[in-house]
């Protein structure tokens, strides 16, 4: 896959897209993300994503994955998406 380096930025000229359902993308994050956090702070961030965040995951099922190059499980373990991707990455050029 190409990489080019554009004013210091990469651009990428392929797209995964990792569908995962919201339910198990909200727990990855919270176990991934808040493991020393205060409960306080796991509900502030649980209203954020009732007010904004689910508006947002929503909207890259409807503009996102329809244009990505490779749709891959998202409720498959990380190793195997890795796996998954890893595998295909050159065939999607």
């Amino acid at each position: 896959m190409p990489i080019y380096i554009v004013k210091g930025a990469i651009a990428i000229s392929n797209t995964v897209f990792i569908d995962t359902p919201l339910d198990i993308a909200m727990a990855r994050r919270i176990i991934r993300d808040f493991k020393d956090s205060s409960i306080e702070n796991v509900l502030l961030d649980l209203d954020n994503y009732i007010i904004r965040g689910r508006r947002g995951f929503l909207g890259m099922l409807k503009t996102i994955k329809p244009n990505s190059d490779l749709i891959v499980d998202g409720t498959l373990p990380v190793s195997d998406i890795v796996t998954i991707i890893t595998q295909n990455i050159e065939t999607i050029e």
